[in-house]
């Protein structure tokens, strides 16, 4: 539906197929698709919708009422329009944790990483979603709740207008989403990083902090050598290196761009670190590495913010990432 509200020349925005991303839609496509449970014991799309739009309207607000419906925004990068949505990064595991890039304090500007929250008396623990129903051809609404929130801080209730929604259970998972994120996502992390890392960042990529400031720990820094079984650290020395019984790993950057992170299976003197099996390519020198373990994991955030400086560096804000809440 957006693609062609996008493409059409008669009564749509007439952009040309070349000015659009189609990988990304078909990203998005496929997730929303996908069947899950309607709430009456058979199955439905994850995300449809049904409306008649019969009058003149501003394009850029129907865009963002379309892409509401599928948690997702629209962004202009490298000469398209592309669309990031709020999904886990493997549909077919939502509880996996992949990172598009690592961060720590070597590679940000002046090691600084500024955290902010709301407080708990101030979030939505009651939601209430509007939909139209077929059957009775009126508006309902459906209520999800925090109940222990509830008793704790009060009511704060919030209605939401789901738009072009029709299905009761498709209603009943906007409300669930969005108490998650109400109740759990709640940190904000602002950084400013150097051009190859920002250059690189997408809305929507999750990114793996080590910040030691905030865990008391160095478990991160900047890779000094590498082969694709062994990485040598930067300032070794200051570095606290998980315990191997801990279940340590390490992630990293390679060649392509990805994130690639491994199981540790052994230290050797002079900051090396052994992987127990192979980096799909060896690690980029002087690129960030994270590592974590059972005691102490590494913070993930999801980019919502990317703004380009002119002193060739970039600011990056990120929410923390909630892998959990997809399952709604």
């Amino acid at each position: 539906v957006l693609y062609d509200l996008l493409t059409d020349t008669t009564s749509g925005c007439a952009i040309p197929e070349s000015e659009l991303d189609p990988y990304t839609f078909y990203s998005v496509s496929t997730y929303c698709s996908a069947l899950v449970e309607d709430g009456n014991g058979g199955q439905e799309p994850r995300f449809s919708i049904n409306v008649n739009i019969n009058n003149r309207r501003d394009a850029m607000a129907l865009i963002k009422d379309i892409c509401s419906v599928m948690r997702a925004i629209p962004y202009y990068e490298e000469g398209t329009i592309k669309i990031a949505q709020d999904a886990p990064k493997d549909p077919t595991d939502p509880s996996k944790l992949i990172f598009d890039y690592v961060f720590n304090n070597a590679n940000v500007l002046n090691g600084d990483f500024l955290y902010s929250g709301t407080s708990s008396k101030t979030r939505f623990n009651v939601i209430n979603v509007s939909y139209f129903d077929l059957n009775t051809q009126e508006i309902d609404y459906v209520t999800v709740k925090d109940s222990n929130a509830e008793t704790k801080y009060g009511t704060q209730t919030k209605t939401i207008n789901a738009f072009g929604t029709t299905s009761r259970g498709q209603a009943q998972r906007v409300g669930k989403w969005f108490l998650q994120t109400q109740q759990n996502q709640t940190e904000t992390v602002i950084f400013e990083t150097n051009i190859a890392a920002g250059s690189v960042l997408r809305i929507g990529d999750i990114l793996g902090i080590a910040d030691r400031v905030k865990s008391s720990t160095r478990r991160g820094g900047l890779v000094k050598a590498a082969t694709v079984s062994q990485i040598t650290l930067d300032n070794s020395s200051a570095t606290n290196l998980p315990d191997i019984s801990d279940n340590p790993e390490i992630s990293c950057l390679l060649s392509d761009g990805s994130v690639e992170t491994k199981s540790i299976s052994s230290y050797s003197g002079g900051g090396l670190v052994n992987v127990s099996s192979n980096f799909t390519s060896a690690p980029v020198e002087n690129s960030p590495y994270i590592l974590e373990s059972g005691e102490i994991a590494v913070q993930a955030f999801r980019v919502v913010n990317i703004k380009e400086n002119t002193k060739k560096t970039f600011t990056i804000t990120a929410v923390n990432y909630n892998e959990g809440k997809y399952a709604a």
